[in-house]
């Protein structure tokens, strides 16, 4: 085989083989999850272009886990883990400092919302960009769309 055929050939291979790897099972607890009526309707509508059931399965979300939700925005993901790693699990949403700082009111409505059940276990956290760091160990750290805003100029070394 030529390269020119080799290439395009293990590039749909390997490309076929993430994906299954990424079609599993959803298990019953994520399923719960997303299917629970604390989500708000917003979220739900976004569920199909984001694939969130399959998502927290390929990253093995279960309850009782901790997870680190680096800039969580207006906390999609950050609701999504805290049902599925239940009140034995933690969730922690943080914002750098910087970040904090340009999306305002995000990190209060997070706080806002931590405090109302069932998303009690999220812990709403700032810290300074350059010295990431969590409380307690952790079993996941996730991020969705962020890498992006680090080298902006907001964010500081």
């Amino acid at each position: 085989m030529t390269r020119k055929i080799l290439l395009p050939l293990v590039s749909a291979l390997l490309i076929g083989a993430a994906g299954a790897a990424f079609a599993q099972p959803v298990p019953t607890n994520i399923s719960a999850a997303l299917s629970d009526k604390a989500r708000p309707p917003a979220d739900v509508s976004r569920d199909a272009a984001r694939k969130p059931g399959e998502l927290l399965a390929f990253a093995e979300v279960k309850p009782g886990q901790r997870v680190y939700d680096l800039i969580p925005g207006g906390g999609y993901f950050t609701r999504l883990f805290s049902l599925t790693v239940g009140p034995t699990g933690k969730v922690f949403a943080v914002w750098p400092d910087e970040y904090d700082k340009v999306s305002k009111p995000d990190s209060d409505v997070m706080r806002k919302m931590a405090a109302t059940a069932p998303f009690t276990n999220v812990v709403v956290m700032t810290q300074p960009a350059n010295a990431f760091s969590a409380p307690e160990p952790l079993d996941l750290v996730f991020t969705s769309q962020n890498y992006h805003d680090y080298p902006d100029p907001f964010m500081g070394k």
